[in-house]
């Protein structure tokens, strides 16, 4: 039979009708094959036998009369919401596949896409400076060149920043700023902050659940002064990042 992809949303009662039978036919050759028992499936060809029948009368003038037309109309609602329960529960069986799926002409659901844990890192290029606020933007340590952009399946980064002379070995020395969907970003430190302190910027990869990859290499720069400097950390000393 050919796949209607049933939504329970037809323009026609003949669609619905023909649905109804044809998924009728499929789960009543092996109904456990469906994760339904025999006498749901049995229960269920009743009910659509008398629909179609009800519907097959209301066709003809010779047989249409307002008590068939809504018999039809009510046997049609009796109807939909067996076939959603029935459908809800082929959809959850432990056996359901995507072929039988397509034999039943249902919902085929996509898988969700499984991004791995980010491998490489965020490098903080500074751009701007207005006393405590520092303007940044994060690109993909392997991202050689054009406009910053985040790798694939990357969602966003988490910022880490440190005020003091140098930038922490250990990653719970650093201060979680928050996390970000942007490349281009802003931070911005209380009005307190002493003037010509150092502040670190440091940032990881997020990923669509949420798992973060290894700490980039930290940029720093002098609030009130603006002078800049970068750097660099091994690769084989990031450690990943667990907030």
């Amino acid at each position: 039979m050919t796949p209607l992809f049933f939504t329970f949303v037809f323009s026609t009662l003949n669609g619905f009708n023909d649905f109804c039978r044809d998924f009728s036919s499929e789960v009543s050759k092996t109904p456990e094959a469906y994760g339904l028992t025999q006498s749901e499936v049995e229960d269920y060809a009743l009910l659509q036998s008398a629909f179609a029948l009800a519907y097959d009368m209301s066709l003809s003038p010779v047989t249409r009369t307002p008590f068939g037309v809504a018999n039809v109309r009510d046997l049609r609602t009796e109807l939909t919401a067996l076939t959603r329960r029935l459908v809800d529960r082929c959809q959850s069986a432990a056996n359901m596949t995507d072929a039988k799926r397509r034999a039943l002409g249902i919902t085929i659901r996509k898988s969700p896409t499984r991004h791995p844990v980010p491998r490489t890192f965020p490098t903080v290029e500074l751009r701007s400076q207005r006393l405590n606020t520092v303007e940044f933007a994060l690109r993909d340590s392997a991202q050689r060149e054009g406009r910053p952009r985040k790798p694939a399946g990357i969602r966003g980064a988490t910022l880490y920043t440190h005020l003091g002379d140098h930038p922490p070995t250990t990653l719970s020395d650093w201060t979680v700023k928050g996390t970000t969907t942007k490349t281009v970003n802003e931070i911005s430190m209380p009005d307190n902050t002493p003037f010509g302190a150092t502040l670190w910027i440091a940032a990881a990869w997020l990923n669509t659940r949420l798992e973060h990859g290894p700490l980039g290499d930290p940029a720093s720069v002098r609030l009130g002064g603006g002078i800049m400097q970068v750097v660099a950390a091994e690769a084989t000393n990031k450690e990943a990042v667990v907030v």
